[in-house]
């Protein structure tokens, strides 16, 4: 919800308004509203691409200092079987966490 009063706070401001609905496309990926239907099998891609959405949902929310586990993605991307994606889950994140570290 925090992103849709984002989007209505933007008006106005294009830059703000494209980041705004950004973060509603991934919340709503990583919630499965979006793409494949919730319903249906999921594909090795759609798993992929709803993981993605939902550590960029939780990054953005809780800020990029906070830790994210990996198990807190899987239960959003894959409840009540969300065991069965922790291997998923930890390759798109170790894939993506050379990313995230801060420059030495």
């Amino acid at each position: 919800m925090a992103a849709r009063r984002a989007v209505k706070a933007a008006k106005g401001d294009v830059s703000d308004t494209a980041d705004a609905r950004s973060r509603v496309q991934n919340a709503k990926v990583a919630l499965g509203e979006r793409g494949a239907p919730w319903w249906e099998p999921v594909t090795d891609d759609g798993l992929v691409h709803r993981i993605e959405a939902t550590l960029e949902a939780l990054l953005f929310a809780r800020g990029k200092v906070e830790t994210i586990k990996p198990a807190e993605v899987a239960r959003i991307v894959g409840s009540p079987n969300w065991r069965d994606v922790m291997p998923q889950v930890g390759k798109v994140i170790r894939r993506h966490r050379p990313l995230d570290r801060p420059e030495t």
